[in-house]
């Protein structure tokens, strides 16, 4: 075994689990955004459909956290339903 080798491999565990949590965030994203979208679907509740907006808005913000953490910057599409989503959802509710 080489210095090199171990430096990989110290590198390697240090970066797995950082991956594990990031596709964990990422598939909980997109969870709650397939949620979301069926809540919008008729019949129409419109408390059914704002939790899971609201769960949406969670769950993108804990992946642009974790994401900013690293220095990684959060997918287009997913930055845009972000700006819009913390426009029209105010202290918890939506406009």
């Amino acid at each position: 075994m080489t210095p090199g080798s171990v430096t990989v491999e110290v590198q390697t565990a240090l970066t797995r689990p950082v991956r594990a949590i990031l596709l964990d965030l990422r598939d909980a994203t997109s969870t709650a955004h397939e949620q979301m979208m069926a809540a919008r679907r008729p019949p129409h509740d419109r408390a059914t459909f704002e939790a899971a907006r609201l769960k949406y808005l969670s769950s993108l913000t804990a992946y642009d956290d974790a994401l900013r953490q690293l220095g990684l910057p959060l997918p287009r599409r997913l930055r845009d339903d972000l700006r819009l989503l913390r426009r029209l959802v105010v202290n918890g509710r939506s406009r």
